[in-house]
């Protein structure tokens, strides 16, 4: 059995995220649009549906909240900091 097919036959079976139905809406507006003028677009459009970061998914705080409290270990065990950003 190939793996990948069974990966894709999974990705179908799943229901859209709202950011795909979002974009599957928009989508033939940015067609021919600059990469510029797509992020513009999402960002003043709120397309994603974020209330904490309308340029892309996966930044608002509770989606990283893991990441948020293992990375200034990794960081600090490999002598690096944030730069003093705590939301970073």
């Amino acid at each position: 059995m190939n793996s990948d097919k069974s990966g894709q036959e999974e990705e179908q079976k799943r229901p859209a995220a709202l950011a795909e139905r979002r974009f599957a809406e928009v989508r033939e507006q940015m067609r021919g649009m600059a990469p510029e003028a797509i992020f513009d677009f999402i960002y003043r459009s709120k397309l994603w549906g974020s209330l904490e970061s309308y340029s892309v998914l996966g930044l608002q705080l509770d989606s990283n909240a893991r990441l948020q409290v293992e990375l200034p270990y990794l960081l600090a065990s490999r002598g690096k900091n944030t730069g003093g950003d705590p939301m970073w």
